[in-house]
């Protein structure tokens, strides 16, 4: 989601899905700043993310709530 300067990542991502710890992926999707692509993979249980944007300018400041 957007908030003013900031993009939040995976914010709202239910905790049965995270349980599962399967590989997950979402974009490419439109935000203010740009289209992102998102990955959520798992590694000895704990998730990790990568994302990739099409920024429409500089980088926004990024944070993830898994």
């Amino acid at each position: 989601r957007e908030e003013g300067t900031r993009l939040i990542l995976c914010w709202g991502i239910p905790q049965v899905w995270l349980d599962k710890q399967e590989i997950m992926s979402f974009g490419p999707a439109p935000t203010e700043f740009g289209d992102i692509q998102i990955t959520i993979k798992f590694d000895a249980g704990k998730p990790k993310l990568k994302w990739q944007g099409q920024w429409r300018g500089k980088q926004p400041d990024i944070e993830v709530w898994i």
